[in-house]
């Protein structure tokens, strides 16, 4: 599996149009393109940002949809009045669900520089000590890890119930954020939270690994 992950920013005002129009402008074209897995859109207006992710059955999948997908996004986010900040796309290695998919909830994202050749490293440190706490934690629904192995850009999203179980989590998590980062070779490791607006995956709860 893979994905395309869009960074999108704008006002609290012009984000919160963006999620409001989200369905019209943009996951109705994406879930009809061949090989199209699920749709994924998070936001943080107060912050004014927000982030949507598309997966792909496979990679011949992704690239197939990129031309439709940009004139998705360039239109909706014209519409909305929001800006485009990156495009990044990259292989899913590691997708866990305890519960069926479900808007309004809360997410963490981690984002990290590392390096290609060590991404292996940073795959087996995840899921041999990561995953395992996450699962644990109180209020835990949902965890995916995905890498770029040409830049050696690294994603990892953790799903809560509520806001307060995310919170209440992260002091059990910063010290392994810390380690895994560098076992991936990265420095600082960005970490946002965001509230999801729409969740839809053609797969069931479970978890999936390359």
């Amino acid at each position: 599996m893979y994905g395309r992950l869009t960074r999108i920013e704008g006002t609290p005002a012009e984000i919160k149009e963006g999620v409001r129009t989200f369905e019209q402008n943009v996951a109705g074209t994406a879930r009809d393109l061949p090989g199209n897995l699920g749709i994924v859109l998070m936001a943080n207006p107060e912050e004014g940002k927000a982030v949507g992710i598309t997966y792909w059955a496979d990679e011949n999948a992704l690239k197939a949809s990129g031309d439709a997908m940009k004139r998705v996004r360039e239109s909706s986010t014209q519409a909305a009045g929001t800006r485009i900040a990156s495009v990044d796309t990259g292989e899913i290695i590691s997708m866990e669900r305890v519960g069926e998919p479900k808007a309004h909830t809360f997410i963490r994202l981690n984002t990290l520089h590392g390096k290609p050749d060590q991404i292996e490293a940073a795959t087996s440190a995840y899921q041999k000590n990561v995953l395992p706490v996450l699962k644990s934690l109180k209020g835990f629904r949902a965890a995916t890890m995905a890498a770029n192995p040409e830049s050696g850009k690294i994603w990892v999203s953790s799903v809560w119930e509520t806001a307060e179980d995310r919170e209440a989590s992260d002091a059990k998590l910063k010290d392994l954020r810390r380690s895994t980062a560098a076992t991936a070779g990265a420095g600082e490791v960005i970490v946002e939270n965001f509230e999801s607006a729409h969740v839809e995956f053609k797969v069931g709860a479970g978890s999936a690994t390359r």
